[in-house]
């Protein structure tokens, strides 16, 4: 069998499922890249269960990412927050120093 043949078996196939199946539209859609493909001598695109595998390992890698993020955005949440404790127990000590010279003065 020939790519012509086979190519040409494909649109028969579409065109006998036809408009109101649940392949015919979507075979019809996909022959001009098939079409592409073969006559480039590439095997046609990667098979559902790839394309499946794929979007699962990229959302595997997104969730890890995700992850990453929110434990970096809540280290530096603890940071900010350890420096905002600090400042406010020295700011506390400065005062309190400060009001004592004060009262001394008086």
């Amino acid at each position: 069998m020939n790519k012509a043949t086979e190519i040409h078996l494909l649109r028969t196939c579409a065109e006998t499922l036809g408009p109101d199946s649940y392949c015919g539209p979507w075979l019809l859609d996909q022959i001009p890249q098939i079409e592409a493909e073969i006559r480039s001598d590439l095997l046609p695109m990667v098979s559902y269960a790839d394309a499946r595998r794929g979007q699962e390992q990229t959302r595997l890698a997104a969730k890890a990412d995700c992850e990453l993020m929110l434990a970096e955005a809540k280290a530096e949440a603890e940071r900010i927050r350890a420096n905002a404790e600090r400042f406010d127990r020295e700011t506390r000590a400065r005062l309190s120093r400060e009001i004592q010279k004060i009262l001394e003065t008086l």
